[in-house]
């Protein structure tokens, strides 16, 4: 799997950036056309001034980040037995 930044450059002089991960061989002008179509549905065609998309290394500050976000993501949440955690807290201390 290959990592890569899509930014898009809107006509009002900002941009919108984010990383994703893609499978190998990656193309990256279809990963821009693609990226590019999604843009123009989600924000209209005449607001996107460019689409650039560069390869990033899997070291990348924000590659890393993005594979921690997953993984805190996919980890689960212990249920609850609806008892607040203070009482129990409260209840483990020894009594004095």
């Amino acid at each position: 799997m290959g990592y890569v930044r899509i930014i898009i450059r809107l006509v009002d002089g900002t941009h919108r950036s984010g990383i994703r991960k893609f499978p190998e061989p990656m193309n990256l002008e279809d990963i821009r056309r693609h990226a590019r179509h999604l843009a123009e549905e989600v924000l209209g065609l005449r607001a996107i001034e460019d689409v650039i998309v560069e390869e990033v290394p899997a070291d990348d500050p924000a590659v890393v980040a993005l594979i921690l976000s997953r993984k805190q993501r996919d980890n689960p949440v212990q249920r609850s037995d609806g008892e607040h955690p203070y009482l129990k807290q409260q209840r483990r201390k020894p009594s004095r």
